[in-house]
């Protein structure tokens, strides 16, 4: 029965982890390069924290963003449109990439009276850093 229940816990912490990484060192030298990309970071959290966001840009799939994690994906010149659809409530936000800058978004979920929603913020390089570290 032990057994059971550890490979059942074993499941669940697996699936609450997305394809972002935690590791903020590996993604301050990508924020350096300078060479047109998008991060998108997850503020650590308890609430809603077993869930793990899709994210896309320009209709294609980034990865899977999970509580604490951080993704990169690189842009297009002009506009690009960077979403996390949702059962209930995703987010959608356009934005342009202007020469090789970089930009920032952070993902949040916010709670209402009565449900709860995404939202994607654009930030600035130092928001993200501080938030994510």
């Amino acid at each position: 029965m032990r057994y059971i229940i550890c490979v059942l816990m074993g499941f669940f912490l697996i699936s609450c982890s997305g394809t972002g990484t935690k590791n903020f060192s590996a993604i301050n030298s990508m924020m350096m390069s300078g060479k047109g990309q998008v991060f998108v970071g997850r503020e650590k959290g308890y609430f809603n924290s077993a869930v793990v966001y899709d994210i896309n840009l320009n209709g294609k799939h980034l990865g899977k963003l999970g509580n604490g994690e951080t993704i990169v994906g690189d842009s297009i010149k002009g506009n690009n449109v960077l979403e996390t659809p949702a059962l209930f409530g995703g987010d959608r936000v356009s934005f342009v990439r202007k020469g090789k800058e970089n930009n920032y978004f952070i993902i949040s979920y916010e709670t209402k009276i009565t449900h709860g929603e995404v939202k994607l913020y654009e930030v600035t390089e130092s928001s993200l850093r501080n938030r994510m570290q």
